[in-house]
């Protein structure tokens, strides 16, 4: 009986083992999309320059559950209440990298974070929710990340049209 307890546990601990290992190369935050379509977006919205504050609203929207409108984090304006840290519009992680890597972490503490990017129409801001193949944390492409694209409303594999900026500039959310 006791042999058999003790391999019930040892088989316990390897499922959390491997169901750790798993988080930690892909994950992807839980949404409700009926909250982003909610939200609207760029495109629908005719609001072309609005995107950090979409980007800001699908965040909020991941981690509240509740649909804001866009302009109330500034509609096209470079300060967000709520992302970046108090007044503070953004913040340079100094290098590409250590964005991406940033970004990992808070996905992985289940927070989203919103990103520079640039795309076939220039500057834009994303809304990262995910990573997926994340075998090293500390050597991350946008092909890594899952994302919110104000462009559309969609979820998409952050790379599809994108490449980071060149500031390595990012929001995080005060809500933590």
């Amino acid at each position: 009986m006791l042999a058999t307890a003790q391999a019930v546990y040892e088989q316990q601990q390897a499922e959390r083992a491997a169901a750790a290992a798993a988080q930690r190369t892909d994950k992807v935050l839980a949404y409700d999309p009926a909250l982003i379509a909610a939200i609207g977006n760029q495109s629908a919205g005719g609001h072309a320059v609005c995107c950090p504050g979409y980007a800001c609203a699908y965040g909020d929207a991941v981690l509240t559950g509740k649909a804001n409108d866009h302009a109330a984090y500034g509609c096209g304006c470079c300060t967000w209440p709520g992302w970046g840290g108090g007044n503070s519009s953004f913040r340079s992680l100094g290098s590409d990298a250590a964005l991406l890597r940033e970004a990992y972490d808070e996905i992985a503490a289940g927070r989203p974070t919103v990103a520079h990017v640039s795309g076939p129409y220039g500057e834009h801001w994303i809304c990262l929710i995910g990573y997926r193949d994340a075998q090293d944390p500390d050597a991350l492409t946008l092909d890594n990340f899952v994302a919110l694209d104000p462009a559309n409303g969609q979820e998409v594999v952050a790379s599809y049209r994108y490449v980071p900026y060149g500031d390595a500039c990012q929001h995080v959310s005060d809500l933590r």
